[in-house]
């Protein structure tokens, strides 16, 4: 079912977008992003997840990026046929073919973060050094980074359960666990 209005819209083959998609999914398998990003650029749609990117012939208005939970690469790897439409709707889902998600639309760049595939626990909480919760949820990572920190704090109070017959070590662990980390 199509939409109407002259809000983001875009034509692509669905076969081309499957086959695109299931790239990126072999590519990221182990990514620490919740989230992929969907842009469009000089004629392609590219489609984003930590560490990998793939790009599929389109035509179209897509005048600025939107942001989905990495879930739907799964469903679009299933497509099949030829041309479909994919547009963002009012109602604040991606619409692909009859296939939609929730999503969010951003007409600012989503952040570069440099990451790898299979970051460390440490790397993850790193992130906060540099980007803002804004700039992590633009870039599907600020989920990751919150369970990182609820990692750590696990660590830390497994640490002082195994300490507590020595004394109360609360303090001085959570400043080493954060000079170490953070810097």
């Amino acid at each position: 079912m199509s939409s109407t209005g002259a809000g983001p819209r875009l034509a692509v083959e669905a076969s081309s977008l499957a086959s695109a998609v299931r790239q990126i999914l072999r590519a990221s398998r182990r990514s620490a992003a919740d989230e992929i990003t969907l842009s469009y650029e000089k004629g392609s749609l590219v489609i984003e997840a930590t560490g990998a990117a793939v790009s599929v012939p389109a035509e179209g208005q897509w005048p600025g990026i939107a942001t989905a939970h990495n879930s739907m690469l799964r469903l679009l790897a299933k497509l099949e046929g030829g041309a479909i439409e994919m547009w963002f709707g009012a109602d604040g889902r991606l619409h692909v073919g009859t296939t939609s998600c929730d999503a969010r639309w951003s007409q600012s760049p989503v952040p570069i973060v440099d990451l790898p595939l299979e970051p460390t626990l440490r790397q993850i909480l790193r992130l906060r050094l540099d980007y803002s919760d804004e700039e992590l949820l633009a870039a599907g990572l600020l989920n990751r980074v919150t369970q990182a920190e609820r990692e750590r704090d696990a660590h830390i109070a497994n640490a002082l359960h195994h300490l507590k017959a020595l004394g109360d070590f609360r303090a001085a662990l959570t400043e080493m666990v954060r000079r170490e980390v953070y810097g």
